[in-house]
């Protein structure tokens, strides 16, 4: 007997979890949000995605090393030239194996891959500054709804009390009326009185219901019918001296995650700029390859084995590539412009971040 207990207590044991969890204070919430927001996940996306490009931009330092290889199969036949016997004819079934290695590794580019990088380093410091301003916004949308449902359960407390208030005011009028010691205009005054509370009432339960939907939707919760929250502790309530305004604006100045973002957003245009410059220098780069090669006729075979043949028939090739631009449509000359221009909104755009801070 004690043993089937104690398996019907295992077996419940998580019924019991999920009725202890559904009364939500805010840190619930809070934490809850940052966990399953929508918006906050795909926030945490962009800085993987801009981690991985910075990641990508750097590895374009490395040499780019690549083999390459070709079977052909030529069948037919061809004439040579006999002087002043003629031409001959002869088979030209054979095949043709080649292979390749190349290495390419960057000399000099006008500074576009330092200038890259820069500004890859400084889009990820504008994804995690944003990150942490979306953080921001969202705790203090969860806090706003959650006090919203609070105060909507509040203002349906009170219509309640005023409610069984009236309730009681329209029995003890009734009975007077009864009594003959009060006029049925009386008895009406208070029944619509009564009914006016209890409209009220109605209208206080919907809107609490409509604030714990909009909190739910919020915290991205499924559906559910238990969810309800809990009134915060009064050391969070009790009243504390407001820092000055212009202190506490010289701090977020400082340290606001919004003007961080805006200052790193400043700062990769200006790497953006340099790098589209990069394209007026000429380009160095230095390239080496190794080549080689096998016939095999197949009517009348003269080669030795494959590897053999590799062997002595490689080749190689090292140098210097020097690409000097001249002409391309005035591609680089509008790119440049257009980065000038992304600088100078982003400037605008940090200009923008700190009035609204400000305000």
């Amino acid at each position: 007997m004690v043993r089937m207990v104690t398996i019907l207590f295992t077996i419940h044991c998580p019924l019991f979890t999920v009725y202890a969890q559904q009364s939500w204070t805010l840190d619930d919430c809070l934490h809850y949000a940052r966990d399953h927001n929508i918006h906050l996940r795909e926030q945490t996306i962009e800085v993987e995605l801009s981690r991985n490009k910075l990641n990508t931009v750097k590895n374009d330092w490395m040499p780019t090393v690549d083999i390459s290889a070709a079977q052909q199969f030529n069948f037919g036949n061809a004439t040579a030239s006999q002087g002043f016997i003629g031409e001959e004819a002869y088979n030209v079934d054979l095949s043709h194996t080649s292979g390749s290695l190349n290495v390419e590794i960057p000399v000099f580019d006008g500074f576009k891959r330092r200038n890259r990088q820069h500004a890859a380093e400084w889009s990820v410091h504008q994804a995690v500054a944003s990150l942490e301003h979306a953080r921001r916004n969202l705790d203090i949308q969860v806090a706003t709804y959650y006090l919203q449902v609070l105060y909507e359960q509040g203002m349906t407390e009170v219509a309640t009390t005023q409610v069984e208030t009236s309730r009681r005011l329209c029995e003890k009028t009734r009975a007077l009326v009864d009594d003959g010691k009060k006029a049925q205009s009386d008895l009406a005054d208070v029944e619509s009185k009564q009914a006016s509370d209890e409209y009220r009432l109605t209208v206080c339960k919907s809107r609490a219901d409509m604030a714990l939907l909009a909190l739910a939707q919020l915290l991205n919760l499924p559906a559910k019918e238990d969810f309800r929250v809990v009134p915060l502790d009064d050391d969070i309530l009790q009243d504390n001296e407001l820092p000055d305004a212009s202190a506490l604006y010289a701090e977020a100045s400082d340290s606001h995650p919004a003007i961080g973002a805006a200052q790193a957003t400043v700062e990769k245009s200006r790497y953006d700029v340099g790098a589209a410059r990069a394209d007026y220098f000429p380009r160095l780069e230095f390239k080496a390859s190794l080549n080689t090669y096998y016939y095999n006729p197949f009517h009348s075979p003269t080669s030795g084995p494959l590897f053999s043949e590799f062997w002595r028939n490689k080749s190689g090739l090292i140098g210097l590539h020097l690409t000097i631009p001249v002409f391309n449509h005035f591609i680089t000359r509008n790119n440049i412009r257009r980065a000038k221009m992304l600088y100078d909104q982003s400037q605008l755009r940090l200009s923008d971040t700190r009035q609204r801070l400000q305000k």
